[in-house]
């Protein structure tokens, strides 16, 4: 095989990887909006598209309590759709600081669609899915953007 060969056959590896890595690691990170105080009040999740169509929804129920940690999920269904999801909220105090987090993932959504999540009847946020339909959300109240 000449260099010229075995260097083309690289660089279509190495655009193979950075494709499958992209795809896979597209999580949306944001810091929880102000508006949302106490996630362990918090009782029903939905995403819903553009027209206010909800496609999934899910309703919270508490898994794990500790003195410093508290973890509720919440299966998402899609009324009449093959769209299935998952909704976990944690929240952990450590030395006085509560720290509360949002985590939502998503399947079979459509396709590069502009939808919202609402928490309890408030939008939270507007995203983008992928084009597999899918999504994977992290809002944090503590969030630090990389630099």
């Amino acid at each position: 095989m000449t260099s010229r060969k075995l260097l083309l056959t690289l660089v279509v590896l190495l655009l193979a990887v950075v494709v499958v890595a992209r795809t896979s690691a597209d999580r949306i990170k944001q810091p929880l909006p102000s508006t949302v105080q106490n996630l362990a009040d918090a009782k029903v999740i939905e995403i819903k598209d553009s027209t206010g169509q909800v496609l999934l929804r899910g309703t919270f129920v508490k898994t794990t309590e500790s003195k410093d940690e508290s973890e509720f999920t919440a299966p998402l269904d899609g009324a009449g759709t093959d769209a299935a999801g998952k909704a976990e909220i944690e929240i952990e105090t450590k030395n006085a600081v509560t720290k509360q987090e949002l985590e939502v993932s998503a399947t079979k959504l459509p396709s590069a669609a502009s939808l919202k999540l609402f928490l309890d009847g408030s939008e939270l946020m507007t995203f983008t899915t992928n084009k597999a339909g899918k999504a994977d959300i992290k809002l944090s109240s503590d969030y630090r953007p990389k630099s």
